[in-house]
């Protein structure tokens, strides 16, 4: 209880000293790559360790991209294409499939972050990445790398090249 303020005190002159915030709000993009770090790293490891199978898409995107065909009846084959080009580089491992996964996640946070500080500035723009893993669609099913999330990139691309243009 050493650290409790008593009700009616102000809170002490150096409390910003001990946190990490004021260097997030002098150079938020350190604060963008080390959420991008930390997606990319906790998000590959942590399933490619666990699973024992890939997931459902990703076996069928695998499956796809061995043919490299252009067009199917469900879906362009962008996912196809990169589960085949890591497949390619890395051979018959794991882990590069959840890679490929945190790439476009990562892509997703630095375009919504460019996105953000165009229309609310720097700092701003990085509370607004900080709150997206709280989201569900960013966190727990990422692993299943699918069309949802590839074409992620392109739509935050599209918003922001458009907000760019106007």
């Amino acid at each position: 209880m050493n650290g409790w303020l008593p009700v009616g005190s102000s809170v002490p002159g150096d409390w910003r000293q001990s946190s990490i915030w004021p260097g997030l709000t002098r150079y938020p993009e350190a604060g963008l790559a080390l959420l991008c770090l930390t997606q990319i790293l906790c998000w590959t490891v942590a399933p490619a360790l666990v699973d024992v199978s890939p997931p459902n898409d990703v076996v069928e995107g695998f499956m796809w991209g061995r043919e490299w065909v252009l067009l199917t009846y469900k879906h362009p084959q962008l996912p196809g294409w990169l589960l085949e080009i890591s497949h390619l580089l890395t051979g018959s491992f794991r882990w590069p499939q959840y890679l490929v996964a945190q790439l476009t996640i990562s892509a997703t946070f630095v375009l919504v972050y460019l996105l953000a500080r165009d229309m609310l500035g720097r700092t701003r723009a990085l509370a607004a990445v900080l709150l997206m893993p709280s989201l569900y669609f960013f966190g727990w099913p990422t692993p299943q790398f699918n069309h949802d999330y590839a074409q992620m990139p392109f739509w935050a691309a599209i918003c922001w090249l458009l907000w760019r243009a106007g």
